[in-house]
């Protein structure tokens, strides 16, 4: 992550990059193309799945508090300008700030199976990570 917390509100939060020759690693920082321009305020927790036409995606926390978005890599390394995936009025709005995704998981019928964490009251709450939520995307 690339976030400058020092100041808070935080006016960046960013990612990166990191290479590795196996999933187990041992895992590089790619320093020269960091951090990725996928958002210009925000982008946390990255889900990269590399679809069935070769091309990747990065499901991620950003845009707007009440969505999350997407970035899309024809080589895993240069990345599009994330777009934010809209959930209202497909989606009844049960929670207070929508947060990060969890997983995108392929299923027989092209759609993806995404997981996501969502606050159910204020900030301050002590409950406020307390749900998780699913829905199914197709993505065009």
């Amino acid at each position: 992550g690339s976030a400058q917390t020092q100041n808070w509100p935080c006016k960046f939060w960013g990612v990166g990059l990191a290479q590795a020759p196996l999933l187990a690693g041992p895992w590089k920082r790619c320093s020269q193309r960091n951090p990725i321009p996928i958002d210009p305020v925000w982008v946390e927790n990255p889900i990269v799945t590399k679809m069935s036409d070769g091309t990747f995606i990065a499901l991620f926390d950003g845009g707007p508090r009440e969505s999350f978005a997407y970035s899309l890599s024809k080589d895993g390394i240069k990345w599009e300008k994330g777009v934010t995936i809209p959930l209202e009025p497909k989606v009844k709005k049960w929670w207070a700030k929508m947060r990060t995704p969890l997983g995108l998981i392929p299923e027989d019928d092209g759609t993806y199976t995404v997981f996501y964490t969502a606050m159910t009251g204020r900030f301050a709450d002590k409950d406020r990570f307390a749900c998780v939520g699913m829905l199914r995307l197709k993505l065009k």
